[in-house]
């Protein structure tokens, strides 16, 4: 009995490890070796896809899926380029893209003079062709990379009533210490959004989000709320909860006073 249990479990585990697993690779230029961001890695046949980070590395999770079902990569520039999951871990993830050379067709030139009233003549034939009413939709993918770096940052306290001189020092260290944190995080945000963006005309335009990311290091989130709610911490750590506080600070959302005491 204690057997099959034992191969019960080693059965669930295979299992999981069959139908669900993440690929991770990078793409990069076949010639210069470098990075290609925002590559579409897209599995055939399916709506399931990523889009590559600016270092070119991509994640694709997949469940129920064959390891040798095809998945295509493709970049502006470069010649689209399909292998299978299994060749793909098989060279732990890289891929190799070529430049792709579009050549141009024939063009013609000819010195035949064209009048103005036949060039109005031929845009007004050509209206409804040009100038769609109709909305066009574009599928979009947007994505944005920030950087936090300040080159000088000091957070004090002039002075606090009944404040003692050294709780004062001591919450000023701790305001000192949290603008030298601040400034080595060096955070690194990515936000990416996917959506449909309709336009019909310069002054009519719509843009419809289908889903959004937002990346960060939540043990590095020095954004506007994450340094106001942390300064603030600091501070109210060392005031007398007894006494009720005129505040002259952007970190704090009062119009006129301060007060600790629970009510």
């Amino acid at each position: 009995m204690k057997l099959k249990h034992l191969l019960l479990v080693a059965f669930l585990g295979f299992s999981s490890f069959l139908f669900a697993q993440t690929y991770t690779g990078q793409v990069l230029d076949s010639v210069s070796k470098q990075p290609i961001p925002y590559a579409a890695i897209q599995l055939e046949n399916t709506s399931t896809g990523v889009i590559s980070n600016e270092d070119g590395n991509f994640s694709l999770y997949l469940e129920n899926v064959d390891e040798n079902a095809q998945v295509s990569i493709s970049c502006m520039g470069f010649s689209p380029f399909t292998i299978s999951l299994k060749d793909l871990k098989a060279q732990n993830g890289i891929v190799y893209l070529s430049e792709y050379v579009n050549e141009l067709d024939t063009v013609v030139i000819s010195d035949e003079k064209i009048t103005i009233d036949s060039i109005i003549a031929r845009a007004n034939r050509n209206l409804k062709t040009n100038y769609p009413v109709a909305a066009k939709q574009y599928k979009i993918f947007h994505r944005k990379t920030s950087h936090m770096d300040f080159k000088d940052l000091n957070f004090d306290i002039d002075k606090a009533s009944g404040m003692r001189k050294s709780k004062l020092e001591s919450a000023n260290k701790s305001l000192d210490s949290l603008s030298r944190e601040i400034k080595s995080a060096r955070m690194v945000q990515f936000t990416d959004y996917m959506g449909t963006y309709y336009v019909q005309d310069s002054d009519n335009r719509k843009l419809k989000v289908d889903k959004a990311t937002l990346l960060m290091d939540k043990r590095k989130d020095f954004s506007l709320e994450g340094v106001q709610k942390k300064g603030s911490e600091i501070i109210l750590k060392y005031l007398d909860p007894k006494k009720s506080y005129k505040v002259k600070s952007g970190w704090f959302k009062v119009e006129d006073s301060l007060s600790l005491s629970e009510e």
